[in-house]
């Protein structure tokens, strides 16, 4: 079973690889959430009960959902989690990680960021092919 730490860092590798328009957009909606949930428990009248576990129970649903049906307890329960993780450290996963940055070459960095809409089966290719020049050097 892995730890908290490793899902953590499976997440945020998991939301590198998304398509840099879903990342953006997830960013987007992300940062208006932690807005929303900003406002909870301000006070007995005009706070809201909306604070971040309440915001993840609720949108989970929408945005992490089951293609063969009803997902079970459990599953709900991890993707519920896995959605309050990416609203609380948001601020984390949308930077780079750090044990990526040494395999960054200037290049590389400038071939994504000329490619930006670069789909993530050729992101793969790409970071494959470097990966392995790496691992020759």
């Amino acid at each position: 079973m892995a730890s908290e730490l490793d899902r953590k860092r499976y997440l945020h590798l998991t939301v590198c690889l998304l398509p840099r328009c879903n990342r953006d957009m997830m960013e987007i909606l992300f940062v208006f959430l932690k807005w929303v949930a900003s406002f909870s428990h301000v006070d007995e009248e005009t706070g809201s009960k909306m604070d971040l576990e309440n915001l993840a129970t609720v949108i989970t649903p929408s945005i992490l959902y089951s293609k063969t049906g009803e997902p079970g307890p459990a599953e709900s329960f991890k993707s519920i989690k896995a959605v309050s993780q990416l609203l609380h450290c948001q601020d984390e996963f949308y930077t780079v990680p750090d044990e990526l940055l040494p395999y960054l070459d200037p290049n590389i960095v400038d071939f994504f960021e000329k490619n930006p809409e670069l789909p993530p089966k050729d992101m793969l290719k790409t970071c494959s092919k470097v990966r392995r020049t790496l691992i020759c050097l």
